[in-house]
């Protein structure tokens, strides 16, 4: 029946039903056919609207329109009578014709068919997660490894990862690409079944080259041997797919244990950090089964937005049940890092914004307490549980590369002063004419904002190893520092009442005037702290403790290629690219004697120029990658 049309329009939104009664209206005295004409005023009159007959041709031709009851629409004649005295007999029709077109009626029991089908839909196979990975249950080689700073958790493996038994195993998920750009391997190429060719979306990103490709079971001994742990939230569920919301009649893994160090008997706890590979979604998990470790005060949420959204309702309840939150510089304290899906269903990120914040959230400090771990375990500075550290011969490693460093750690080679006097000795030391509270090279080429100037060691005896005390605004206690400025090799020495220069390479005719550029000496530098510390308390307290920092006037050519390279990177870091980048594309300037802390033995270091942009023209971003 046409009216019957109408509700099925309506109903299905194919448009709505304040629209049709504003063309069934204007279209009202156009209509000939009359049985499409009773339908449209019926619909009408249903909704409750009261609709004028607009001539009288129209009333006599509803007149004339032979008349039949409906259950769904009274006619437009009908009193109000004759519609709730519809009889039961066409309404019993009616549902009969739903029942013959497989309409389920009320009180119908479903058929053995249907009961089979909803039984086949609900049984799904329970999965099992992975046993943690850390270098306890991966590595059993008896050498010594870092204690476990970092729980990487994601929520469920997929059905890719149990089939191949692989963490991460899919071959669109990002995480062992960014573990891999992050610690210095790459994993194998991920070949698209349609195509034959590696996914575009990681290959064209990735920093390291086919020679750098490490199987899985090398990938998880790198990772872990940095003191970084994998687990997954869920131990054991019910799930259809591998999508994390699928997820039922889950159970949650020890996770708590294993961070408090009871799961693996190790005395102490050295879990600093516990990241979320699954965005807001594995965080969901993770708060469900262990508000109560929250609530404790034992965790915390990173600092970061994502993080701070994804944890505000539980740190609420914290702030709450305590009265403050905690924070992660709190003895024993986890901080909760919740950072982009590593999923390939996490496709709101890009590949290079995950890998920006999987290495300021997960990488990059994880990185930071491996090496202070390494650097400091001879002093056993570092709070290691004894249980975890096993004292065994040590595996030999590869003699370290030969290029500039300035971390905490101890240095693969020293430049020792009396080996640089030796060089140009015709040239001697020239003085800049500043006071150390104008200028201090101590704490201005050693800050981060250039990476060119190595430490000149000043020895007490021949066999002294021990570097020149560093911190965050450089080698304080240091003297002397020599490296590349433009076409020169100049040695820069601080005394308690000037700064002095030398050159070694390189004109020296203009040399103290491009310093006093180079530092920018013609702003003088006391009136402004002076002006700052009255502006601002806590700058004045700073400025107490390191006057004569300035801002560097730098080549516009280095100074923006070396604020590329510092993108979430460290000063060794980003000195080591840079001086491989020097050593590729630059021009050599001098070599200059050194001596190896390992084996006592002298050597020579070569120094180059920054390159120069004709240089840099044939450069492939294939070769940058190489060089990290």
């Amino acid at each position: 029946c046409p009216h019957r049309a109408v509700v099925m329009i309506v109903g299905r939104r194919i448009i709505s039903p304040s629209l049709f009664l504003l063309i069934s209206g204007s279209c009202f005295r156009f209509i000939s056919h009359r049985k499409l004409l009773w339908s449209a005023t019926a619909f009408q009159i249903s909704c409750g609207f009261a609709i004028r007959n607009r001539s009288s041709n129209m009333s006599s031709s509803l007149g004339r329109t032979r008349r039949r009851a409906s259950p769904y629409f009274p006619s437009p004649v009908a009193s109000s009578a004759a519609v709730s005295n519809i009889s039961a007999e066409t309404t019993e029709k009616e549902t009969g014709a739903k029942s013959n077109g497989k309409r389920k009626l009320k009180g119908q029991k479903p058929s053995a068919s249907t009961k089979k089908k909803k039984q086949a839909k609900v049984k799904v196979e329970r999965t099992k997660s992975f046993e943690p990975k850390w270098w306890g249950t991966v590595i059993n080689d008896g050498s010594e490894y870092p204690p476990v700073h970092t729980l990487i958790l994601g929520t469920h493996p997929s059905i890719a990862s149990l089939s191949k038994n692989e963490m991460y195993g899919h071959p669109l998920n990002a995480f062992w690409y960014l573990a891999g750009d992050a610690i210095g391997f790459r994993r194998s190429a991920a070949v698209s079944p349609t195509t034959g060719k590696p996914y575009v979306y990681y290959h064209d990103h990735l920093r390291y080259d086919d020679g750098h490709i490490l199987e899985y079971s090398q990938q998880l001994e790198r990772i872990v041997a940095k003191g970084f742990a994998m687990w997954d939230i869920v131990a054991e569920c019910e799930r259809e797919g591998s999508l994390d919301q699928d997820i039922l009649e889950e159970k949650p893994n020890q996770i708590r244990e294993f961070c408090e160090g009871t799961l693996n008997n190790i005395k102490e706890s050295a879990v600093k950090r516990i990241v979320i590979s699954n965005g807001t979604t594995g965080s969901k998990f993770f708060v469900k089964h262990f508000t109560e470790w929250f609530v404790d005060g034992r965790l915390c949420a990173a600092s970061d937005d994502m993080s701070q959204r994804a944890f505000k309702t539980v740190m609420n309840k914290q702030r709450k049940a305590n009265g403050d939150i905690a924070s992660k510089e709190d003895n024993g304290v986890i901080e909760v890092v919740c950072l982009p899906g590593v999923s390939p269903a996490a496709a709101k990120f890009t590949y290079l914004e995950k890998r920006a914040a999987w290495e300021a959230g997960c990488f990059g400090p994880g990185l930071k307490d491996f090496e202070k771990w390494q650097s400091n375990k001879q002093q056993s500075t570092f709070d290691t549980p004894e249980k975890q550290q096993i004292t065994t011969p040590k595996r030999e490693r590869s003699p370290a590369r030969k290029t500039p460093a300035s971390s905490p750690k101890e240095p693969a080679f020293r430049i020792l002063s009396s080996s640089i006097a030796k060089l140009a000795q015709e040239n001697e030391w020239i003085d800049l004419d500043v006071s150390p509270q104008e200028l201090r090279p101590s704490s201005t080429l050693t800050n981060g904002q250039c990476f060119n100037w190595m430490v000149v060691e000043t020895e007490e005896s021949p066999d002294a190893i021990n570097s020149p005390r560093q911190s965050a605004w450089g080698t304080h206690d240091a003297q002397e520092w020599i490296g590349p400025l433009g076409d020169r090799v100049l040695s820069i020495k601080e005394t308690p009442t000037t700064t002095l220069f030398r050159v070694l390479h390189g004109p020296t005719e203009g040399t103290k005037e491009y310093l006093q550029q180079y530092f920018r000496l013609e702003t003088p530098l006391s009136p402004l702290y002076e002006e700052w510390s009255k502006a601002d308390t806590r700058l004045k307290k700073i400025a107490a403790a390191i006057p004569g920092v300035r801002i560097l006037r730098q080549a516009p050519l280095e100074c923006m290629f070396s604020f590329i390279c510092s993108s979430n990177n460290n000063i060794p870091r980003i000195t080591k690219m840079l001086s491989s980048f020097r050593e590729t594309y630059g021009s050599f300037m001098m070599d200059i004697p050194i001596s190896s802390s390992a084996a006592n033995d002298d050597d020579s270091l070569s120094i180059f120029s920054f390159p120069t942009l004709d240089s840099l023209a044939n450069a492939s971003e294939g070769d940058l990658r190489a060089m990290g």
